[in-house]
């Protein structure tokens, strides 16, 4: 007499259990595109906000120059002598010129490395896959 045995049904076969594993990997991989480019998209933005500082840094210090400069500069010239009074305009032009890239230099320094929630992301999926493995899950 023969024993027939049949497999359990938490025995799934093995070449079901690659298509779900495979099934699973897309999966992941796709959600981990998607947040790293929702990551990336974040801080572009906040990069693009720096780009504006000193664009509007610029175009501030271009028309203050230009509509200004020459009313300073007469004005002071009634106290110091004209090449005296451009100069102190000029190092006053320099200063507000510096201050408004130092805003703009913070803005960029305050940025992270621009995937950290994607590596971090990924780094977990990595640790759950071998604490799944290690288990013979």
């Amino acid at each position: 007499m023969s024993i027939h045995t049949s497999p359990r049904e938490s025995e799934t076969p093995i070449p079901v259990l690659i298509k779900r594993l495979i099934a699973e990997i897309r999966t992941l991989v796709g959600q981990e595109l998607t947040l790293a480019k929702l990551e990336l998209k974040e801080k572009v933005s906040h990069v693009a906000t720096a780009g504006k500082m000193f664009a509007v840094a610029a175009v501030m210090g271009i028309a203050m120059f230009a509509t200004i400069t020459v009313v300073f500069i007469a004005a002071l010239s009634l106290v110091v002598p004209v090449w005296a009074a451009a100069l102190i305009v000029t190092a006053v032009y320099g200063g507000l010129a510096g201050a408004c890239a130092l805003v703009g230099i913070r803005a960029i320094k305050s940025l992270s490395n621009p995937l950290e929630k994607t590596i971090r992301s990924v780094k977990e999926d990595a640790s759950a896959i071998s604490t799944s493995i290690a288990r013979g899950r």
